[in-house]
């Protein structure tokens, strides 16, 4: 069994995801810029999706720069994305790629940071929607394109480590 030092201190071969296609969701910025970066940099194909054309251009440019490998971009806003966005994605992967071996399920935002009497259930919808709702129907549109995978795919589901450590309104309720 493998101690935690050991797990900290593994560093795949460079060319661990040579030839495998792997789109990351929320590319253009945060977690999901860095996962990119790092598919790329181990040799994948990566398929960056976003919202913000200029934010997946930059880490286009930014893998271009690690990697011989040159990215798709889709951009897409989760929060108003329908079926019909998300079977685009897929039949644009299959028709360019043929497969794809892996999901980063990464796209989210946080919200607001408020009493939950202030909280707009706009925002509270956005969150479901873009945090939920949007990797659910992401998945299920590119499951013909994962089921292609050679080796078979991988799908991974991220979140920030931002709700650890209880800040202003996110603790308990009060009773006076």
């Amino acid at each position: 069994m493998l101690t935690a030092d050991q797990i900290y201190q593994y560093a795949p071969p460079s060319n661990h995801l040579e030839e495998k296609i792997i789109l990351v969701s929320g590319a253009g910025g945060g977690i999901g810029r860095a996962v990119a970066l790092a598919c790329a940099e181990h040799g994948a194909t990566t398929i960056l999706v976003g919202r913000s054309i200029d934010n997946l251009e930059r880490t286009y440019d930014a893998i271009l720069d690690r990697s011989t490998n040159i990215p798709a971009i889709c951009p897409i806003d989760l929060e108003i994305a329908g079926p019909e966005e998300y079977a685009k994605i897929n039949l644009l992967i299959e028709s360019q790629f043929g497969r794809l071996d892996g999901l980063v399920n990464n796209a989210a935002i946080l919200g607001s940071r408020t009493p939950m009497n202030h909280y707009k259930p706009r925002i509270w919808e956005s969150v479901l929607k873009i945090n939920l709702t949007a990797q659910y129907m992401l998945t299920q549109a590119l499951i013909p394109s994962l089921e292609c995978s050679i080796n078979g795919a991988s799908v991974i589901f991220t979140t920030s480590g931002v709700g650890r450590r209880g800040r202003a309104f996110w603790g308990g309720l009060r009773c006076f």
